[in-house]
C-alpha cells in the first residue's frame, strides 16, 4: 500500500514523494540429509520514503530519485536438534 505526492515547478521541475508500507508472513520448512529438520516462520513489515526531482523539457523527462526503506524482521524458530541461535545465525546473519 502506498501513495505519493507531485508538484510541478516553473513548468521544468518536478518533485515528488511517494511512501509505502508492506507487511506478511512467511513460512518455510527445511530438512536435511542428517534428519534434522527446521520450522522457520516469520513477520516481515517493510516501510519506504522514496523522494524524487525531474526535470521536463519538450524532447525528454529526466528524474532522479532514491528509496529508504525499513524492515521489521521477525522470526520464529522451532527447531528437533539444534538451538534456535545458531539456526538465526546461520540464515539471518544478526550482528
Amino acid at each position: 500500500m502506498g501513495g505519493g505526492l507531485y508538484n510541478n515547478i516553473n513548468g521544468r521541475f518536478v518533485l515528488e514523494v511517494f511512501a509505502g508500507y508492506g507487511g506478511g508472513n512467511y513460512n518455510g520448512f527445511f530438512s536435511s540429509t542428517t534428519n534434522t529438520s527446521y520450522n522457520s516462520n516469520a513477520s516481515i513489515q517493510k516501510i519506504f520514503l522514496q523522494p524524487t526531482v525531474g526535470l521536463v523539457t519538450d524532447i525528454f523527462d529526466a528524474s532522479l530519485g532514491a528509496r529508504f526503506s525499513g524492515i521489521n524482521l521477525v522470526p520464529e524458530i522451532e527447531t528437533d536438534k539444534i538451538t534456535s541461535s545458531i539456526f538465526l545465525n546461520q540464515f539471518f546473519h544478526w550482528g
